[in-house]
């Protein structure tokens, strides 16, 4: 590698990969870092698929491809969650660094692969894209708890509500999918892909140093779905950690008011709260003391933990979400699924359908309260007693969980 260049495959380019290929065109030469080359069998439906033409760079469809030309200092794995595994195990056979996104498989099944695939690649990187995890805002916040102002974290909760139209669901062939046509799993989710950042964070902000989370022990599952798909689009998950934290999360496809997230974490000294990330983190300690942590612009962009991945191809520090990190969520995905195997669904006459245009959104009628009053009661909504669709979940050890079926 040149020490002022670094050369970067990218793994796909549309869908939320596009913000890869927009950063890398835009502001790559202004960070030493230029695009070697392109994988992707639908390279050209990109909007930029002709300044890709005019700038020279080689495009394939497939990784191989690719790999049987060139080499890359670092590949960013932008594709379905189906695919994150080989194409992980493809970029380090093959001499890359890895950025790929979040979530970091399907199962975990196939952690032990891409840990065998990491084991093999000495010398070499993976970093995992969960945005806030390489954010400033976060990268204080645990600091500050690393340092012991806080105490130990006791217990935590965030709330999400992300509307998802029916083109969401319609953009590919895998969006709310448990499997594909072949029989991979996907386990599509709000708990697993779109909202996954903010369960990672908390499970993030109880490891023990900066690039590890605190490990799932036992984890129970409500799960639901309004839309017309396999997976469910509505999740309220309780988990207890290794080290002890208890941890609520509650997020959901199926409303129509957008509520960014919101969460409360609680600690043997103090508090920290965030009220919609759009006024950065208030720490609170017993004794009365304040601290207010600014929110990073980026913290929900692909920058940071672009620009942080080219710097460590320089050797200049080193991923604070790593595969080892990333296998929390992985984890606790495979056992909320597990929790409730059998999706519940919402009863017809509380689901409504929104028309705007050709934009159409199913959305349950009384959700988005029932879910809010469940965040502020730290409680699941089958212990609430207060709502006749709600279906308890089992208490799966997590701890033990190797492999996944259903």
């Amino acid at each position: 590698m040149s020490e002022d260049k670094v050369s970067v495959l990218l793994v796909g380019i549309n869908g939320y990969a596009a913000g890869y290929l927009n950063h890398m065109l835009d502001n790559g030469a202004e960070h030493g870092a230029y695009i070697v080359g392109i994988a992707d069998p639908t390279a050209k439906i990109s909007p930029r698929y002709d300044e890709v033409v005019t700038a020279g760079i080689p495009v394939y469809a497939t990784m191989d491809e690719f790999y049987a030309e060139h080499s890359a200092d670092l590949a960013i794995i932008s594709t379905p969650i189906q695919l994150h595994c080989p194409h992980l195990q493809t970029a380090l056979k093959n001499n890359s660094n890895v950025l790929c996104e979040k979530p970091l498989c399907a199962t975990v099944d196939e952690i032990s692969l891409m840990l065998d695939a990491a084991k093999n690649a000495p010398g070499k990187f993976v970093a995992i894209g969960f945005n806030w995890s390489f954010s400033t805002t976060i990268q204080q916040i645990k600091k500050d708890i690393l340092s012991g102002l806080y105490g130990a974290p006791v217990r935590m909760k965030s709330v999400v509500f992300w509307p998802r139209n029916h083109a969401y669901y319609n953009r590919n062939n895998w969006a709310g999918k448990q499997k594909n046509a072949n029989g991979d799993w996907i386990l599509d989710s709000p708990l697993s892909n779109a909202t996954s950042h903010f369960l990672h964070n908390m499970l993030y902000l109880c490891g023990k140093d900066v690039a590890s989370a605190d490990m799932p022990a036992s984890v129970c599952a409500e799960l639901y779905r309004a839309n017309d798909i396999d997976n469910f689009d509505t999740a309220a998950v309780r988990l207890k950690t290794v080290s002890g934290v208890e941890i609520n999360y509650y997020t959901t496809h199926a409303v129509e008011a957008h509520i960014n997230p919101v969460g409360y974490y609680e600690f043997e000294k103090g508090s920290i709260a965030n009220c919609g990330s759009v006024s950065g983190f208030t720490g609170m300690l017993n004794d009365g003391t304040t601290k207010s942590y600014e929110l990073d612009p980026c913290i929900n962009s692909h920058e940071n933990k672009l620009w942080q991945c080219i710097e460590h191809c320089r050797g200049k520090g080193s991923p604070v979400c790593t595969l080892e990190t990333a296998t929390a969520l992985t984890k606790v995905v495979n056992a909320a699924q597990l929790s409730r195997p059998q999706i519940v669904e919402f009863p017809k006459n509380m689901v409504r359908l929104s028309e705007n245009g050709e934009n159409k959104l199913t959305w349950v009628d009384g959700l988005a309260e029932a879910f809010l009053g469940c965040y502020d009661r730290a409680l699941l909504p089958a212990e609430t007693g207060l709502f006749s669709w709600a279906k308890p979940g089992n208490a799966i050890n997590a701890t033990t969980l190797e492999t996944f079926s259903l």
